[in-house]
């Protein structure tokens, strides 16, 4: 026995020596690296065959209970999680080392979030409020009512710990530092309770590395442009996903109550999980259908979870409700059905994401599908149903736009961020799987160790490359830290000048003339005390009335008084006032005090502005319309000599989202104020009850409360047995043919987009002509997925639309020919979806029977063109399509005869 481990040991010390002979001769030279790299890997195997049974008698002993302290621990599970944390913590330092150091980054939105969290903590909370008007950006806006607040304070909160020795600044970076660390940590922790530890480890450094593209959720949409909330949400959400294991299997009301308070919470972060929430409620109760579990006892269960989420939710969901007609209406249109269908072959459903990670996933998701497990059977259905409600098909199918107009409002290709957790996790679980079903084919150490050598050999320059291009292209990051701004130096210079500049009277806004996408000064409001307009788009702020051009009847409007801009600007309302080194300061000549224009007669005098309180004196002969230059919202008030008259909204010709409070002018005294409402109430009221709730059934207390809820599902659950399966198969048969009906209804005599599949599809080129085959859906016009014509709902400026798409071919006629009943007149609209760019007209004409009966072209690009004309009872239409410049032509329409 000794000869042979002494055999044993000379055969790892050889493999160690001839490694450290090569490392120390030839270095990394090839291929003399592979040979040390495997010895050393076979060294090491051989070392754990050797003494295989010292270690598991060592782990045997560490998995013995201790009892320190009168709290009983195991210290192997004790040591595993510790290095698990510590090494996902020095991930997460890895990959954000600025951060780790106290580095605020200035990338892209970055600036807007610092900003907000800023004036939350130093103008609302100090003040005992988290909602309210505020005057800092725009011509005012709402803050916190259309944009939740939970990644603010969750930044507040890090730095309130620190008892307010921590500088906002560094509470920020520390906060991305752990948010990063979560987004893999909490990977691990719900791997744990329900596809295995291993896997969830796997998912976790997955989620961590995950660069993805432009909106989908990874490094490059939540760190490099700093949409961080969004995926911060999806970590809080894991904290419940936790807790379903206990939902679904357990006695206990904690698991309950701690599943609702984090979706809840969850909701707070980033408006996203509320598609989340609705479409999560649906799996659950699902998989507790196909897993044969207690179904109503479930469902009570799942409904307590439910209430208490929405009622922690709604301390911002209320308010934001009550307002939401001031929401900035925005969206970005998924896929088609087909796309994703070809996406999924292609392993691109994630894009810019591994696409390894894709394809792994939806194995684990067909197991998870066959798990018997609830938990884990809903990680499975998490995957599919965002995936197939997400689409453009099903949106326009269904005419889910036209049903729920709020769900034009949501970006549907973000849907991919709410399944990608649950893709990664099914992916670790795959990775497992495989791994645990390979049996160990009985083989000698000798031959063992020897075929291990022969493929390392071979295998470690690909596998070095592998290892190499994933550390570069996932986990090797950089942001731009606030020690490296650009126009540090100027913002400074500007503080100072501005500061030395007699004080106005009256309203003095300053523009940003910035790129579109460049929000560098967006937070220069935390250091200069002025109220501040990005000249373009501001991020983070859903708000209607954001007002932000830099034309003179805009300025003008707004009361802004300097412009600031890294380049000349050469218009006549503008004179340069001080140059820096960079940016340069003008001054709107027309610029006056005064926040509000009379259209009338009479003198009005500003006697008080402040936030939320505005004070005029009309005098005696004041007649006409007072505008105010700050924009209206619901909880704007106005009085007259102390009785409240209404308020209009007025626009102003030629300044884009305007919005500004207007009222009758009379001689006397105005007041506006801002005064909160009803929303805002009952929200605080149902967070509070929610959270007691929470508390109640977390800590036991009171009993009765538990009794309640017990005898409840005592009572519910003498209810199952096959009645209750037929009551739901009869729901599902029920929801399914609304939802046929829904899917073809029509209030016309004969609507096209209904009529597709009915319709002859050719693209003709001078004499010739090529029909287009109808396949699966779509009319097949070309290989690339715009060259199809299909049903979608696509975004146009007056909303959205379910139409036609025909995206036209170059040098081509798209005409698609329909057969037709007995009509008197066709009407219709037609455009290039605000998705599209250049602007450049696309061509449209309809005939009936061969005879033109209208010829249009389209405007700008997200604008629609309404188009009618009377038909004499035609058999056949045709629509023709085409343009001169087909590039990112992305065209609709739609059309119904009557």
């Amino acid at each position: 026995m000794k000869s042979a481990r002494h055999q044993n040991l000379a055969a790892i010390g050889g493999l160690l020596v001839f490694a450290i002979v090569l490392i120390v001769a030839k270095g990394w030279s090839a291929p003399y690296w592979w040979f040390w790299g495997a010895s050393l890997i076979t060294s090491v195997f051989l070392a754990f065959k050797e003494f295989a049974g010292e270690l598991t008698t060592f782990r045997e002993r560490l998995q013995e209970p201790r009892t320190i302290w009168k709290i009983t621990i195991t210290p192997w599970k004790a040591l595993r999680e510790a290095v698990v944390f510590v090494g996902f913590f020095a991930v997460a330092v890895a990959i954000l080392p600025d951060q780790a150091r106290g580095l605020r980054p200035v990338d892209h939105d970055h600036t807007v979030h610092f900003f907000k969290i800023w004036q939350l903590g130093e103008q609302f909370l100090s003040q005992g409020r988290l909602y309210g008007w505020s005057d800092l950006w725009f011509a005012g806006y709402p803050a916190q009512y259309l944009y939740p607040y939970g990644a603010d304070l969750y930044v507040l909160a890090i730095r309130a710990l620190s008892l307010g020795l921590m500088s906002l600044e560094r509470a920020y970076a520390y906060g991305l530092l752990i948010f990063w660390f979560l987004r893999g940590y909490t990977m691990y922790l719900v791997g744990r309770r329900t596809v295995g530890a291993t896997a969830g480890m796997v998912a976790g450094l997955l989620m961590m590395g995950d660069t993805a593209a432009f909106r989908f959720g990874g490094w490059v949409f939540a760190m490099q442009w700093g949409v961080w909330p969004q995926s911060f949400s999806v970590v809080v959400v894991l904290f419940a996903i936790m807790q379903l294991p206990g939902v679904f299997r357990s006695d206990s009301w904690r698991p309950v109550a701690l599943f609702g308070v984090f979706m809840g919470l969850a909701m707070l972060v980033h408006p996203l999980q509320l598609v989340h929430f609705m479409i999560l409620a649906v799996v659950l109760l699902l998989a507790a259908v196909f897993t044969e579990q207690k179904v109503l006892t479930a469902a009570t269960r799942v409904g307590v979870a439910y209430g208490i989420g929405a009622g922690v939710a709604s301390i911002w969901l209320l308010p934001f409700f009550s307002t939401s007609d001031y929401t900035l209406k925005y969206g970005a249109l998924w896929e088609t059905s087909f796309e994703l269908g070809t996406q999924l072959y292609n392993g691109s459903v994630l894009a810019g994401s591994w696409a390894a990670i894709a394809l792994i996933g939806i194995v684990g998701t067909v197991a998870a599908l066959k798990d018997r497990r609830p938990e884990v059977l809903a990680l499975g259905l998490m995957v599919v149903v965002p995936l197939a409600t997400g689409t453009a098909t099903f949106l326009a199918e269904f005419q889910i736009a036209d049903l729920i107009k709020n769900a034009t409002s949501i970006q549907f290709v973000r849907f991919v961020i709410i399944l990608k957790p649950y893709l990664f996790l099914l992916a670790g679980f795959a990775v497992v799987r495989a791994w645990q079903s390979q049996s160990d084919v009985p083989r000698s150490r000798i031959a063992s160790a020897t075929l291990l050598f022969l493929i390392t050999v071979l295998s470690l320059p690909i596998v070095f490359g592998t290892f190499e291009t994933i550390r570069t292209k996932q986990f090797q990051r950089k942001l731009i830290p606030v020690t490296s701004r650009i126009y540090a130096a100027d913002r400074q210079a500007f503080a100072t000048w501005y500061a030395q500049q007699p004080k106005a009277k009256g309203v003095a806004r300053i523009g940003l003339a910035f790129p579109y996408r460049e929000h560098t000064m967006a937070d220069f409001g935390t250091e200069v005390p002025a109220s501040f307009i990005k000249l373009g788009e501001t991020p983070s702020t859903t708000f209607k009335y954001k007002v932000g051009q830099n034309s003179k009847v805009a300025l003008d409007a707004t009361n802004v008084r300097y412009v600031i801009s890294p380049t000349p600007q050469n218009q006549p309302h503008l004179k340069l006032v001080k140059e820096f080194e960079i940016l340069k300061v003008y001054e709107v000549t027309s610029w006056t005090g005064d926040p509000f224009v009379v259209k009338g007669s009479g003198n009005v005098d500003l006697t008080s502005f402040s936030d939320e309180r505005l004070e005029l004196e009309a005098g005696p002969n004041a007649d006409g319309t007072l505008r105010l230059n700050v924009s209206n919202f619901p909880r704007w008030a106005a009085y007259r000599d102390g009785q409240a008259i209404d308020i209009d909204t007025q626009v102003v010709n030629g300044v884009m989202m305007s919005g500004f409070m207007s009222v009758p002018l009379k001689p006397g005294k105005y007041v506006f104020e801002f005064e909160q409402g009803w929303a805002e109430r009952f929200g605080f009221l149902f967070f509070v009850l929610a959270l007691l709730l929470a508390v109640a059934l977390v800590s036991g207390r009171p009993a009765r409360l538990h009794a309640v809820l017990e005898a409840l599902v005592q009572r519910i659950g003498k209810l199952e047995g096959p009645r209750v399966e037929m009551l739901f198969v009869v729901i599902f048969t029920i929801a399914s043919l609304i939802s046929l009906v829904l899917a073809g209804r029509s209030n016309s005599e004969f609507d096209f987009v209904e009529q597709l599949e009915d319709a002859d599809v050719f693209l003709v080129q001078g004499s010739s002509q090529r029909k287009c085959p109808w396949v699966m859906g779509q009319h097949v016009c070309g290989n690339e997925v715009f060259k199809r014509v299909e049903t979608r709902t696509a975004a146009f400026e007056e909303g959205w639309r379910q139409c036609i798409w025909a995206h036209p071919q170059k040098g081509k006629k798209l005409t698609l020919a329909f057969d037709v009943r007995n009509a008197s007149k066709i009407s219709g609209e037609f455009g290039v979806a605000k998705s599209a760019n250049g602007n450049r007209p696309v061509n449209f004409q309809v005939a009936a029977d061969g005879v033109e009966v209208y010829s249009g072209k389209t405007g700008r690009d997200g604008a629609l063109t309404e188009f009618e004309s009377p038909v004499q009872s035609p058999k056949k239409i045709q629509f023709v399509i085409d343009a001169p410049n087909v590039g990112a032509r992305h065209f609709c329409f739609s059309a119904s005869l009557n």
